[in-house]
């Protein structure tokens, strides 16, 4: 009884944190994330309002759905962006990031609650963060870029004429976790 009691309490915790971190990114970031969905419609989501256009996706080219990663650092301050990881160890210490509890700056009293107290991890987020929150879907870190949707296609279409090349047979590809199926449908749409 008493694990039960304290895997809800977890549960309770890890979606106040989530629910307090989106809050306060949307809250920073939020305009700025209009303005960059605005600026660059292929960035409009249909879960967010981010967006109040309709889009008709089946006759629209994949290059008006889907940003290119060039949109993306453009749209959200990303020019720095760098592909490798950069460890938590080489951060340094957060709280030296951060103001004091004693601190009379409310905006940077909530940021360190947040990201030290209910480890909401917010210290190196930035728009597209607030862009992933403002979509509110299951899958809210996914986002497929034209050259990561082109790439693959050609990548399995590759892979399929090679392996047709002695025994042309028909292919069949299947995506595990497909969520809500994006993924496959840009592919789909792709290799046509």
């Amino acid at each position: 009884h008493d694990q039960n009691n304290n895997s809800q309490s977890t549960v309770s915790y890890d979606n106040f944190t989530k629910w307090i971190r989106g809050e306060y990114l949307v809250a920073k970031y939020g305009l700025a994330v209009q303005k960059a969905v605005r600026h660059h419609p292929e960035l409009r989501d249909d879960a967010a309002g981010l967006s109040t256009l309709e889009v008709e996706t089946e006759d629209a080219p994949l290059s008006n759905l889907l940003p290119s990663v060039n949109t993306i650092r453009e749209a959200f301050g990303m020019q720095d962006w760098s592909r490798d990881k950069v460890s938590l160890s080489s951060w340094g210490d957060e709280e030296d990031n951060l103001p004091s509890d004693g601190d009379a700056n409310d905006e940077f009293a909530i940021e360190q609650i947040i990201h030290n107290n209910l480890h909401g991890q917010i210290a190196h987020s930035g728009p597209l963060n607030a862009y992933f929150e403002m979509r509110r879907r299951e899958d809210s870190y996914e986002l497929w870029t034209r050259e990561y949707i082109f790439g693959m296609a050609q990548y399995l279409l590759d892979r399929i004429a090679e392996m047709d090349r002695d025994t042309p047979t028909e292919t069949i590809i299947l995506d595990v976790g497909a969520g809500d199926g994006r993924l496959v449908h840009f592919l789909r749409r792709a290799m046509k």
